[in-house]
């Protein structure tokens, strides 16, 4: 998301760019309506330890979990915190990623 400026970092946090906010609300993720109704962090960084880098945490990052899931993008490894991508997950995920063409 912050390579298709659909994030964006500021100092030492992250949050959604209102392009962001534009394409998640296209998807059913209404930012707006996460901050007011969570008390977390809309977006964060959120560490991962076992792939050692940072991925989105916060609210966003939950609607996003549950958006993939629900789309059947992705689905849980047995009864760990592994998650398996489909192929055709992978080539959406990608594609909501990337950043936009003028």
């Amino acid at each position: 998301m912050l390579a298709g400026g659909r994030s964006e970092r500021q100092e030492q946090r992250t949050g959604v760019s209102p392009k962001g906010a534009r394409k998640l609300a296209g998807l059913g993720v209404f930012t707006q309506s996460l901050a007011q109704n969570c008390n977390a962090p809309v977006a964060c960084d959120c560490f991962d330890w076992s792939e050692q880098q940072p991925h989105l945490g916060g609210a966003v990052g939950a609607a996003l979990l549950q958006l993939f899931m629900q789309s059947n993008w992705i689905s849980g490894v047995n009864d760990s915190r592994a998650l398996h991508v489909t192929q055709t997950g992978q080539l959406d995920i990608n594609r909501l990623a990337a950043p936009e063409v003028p």
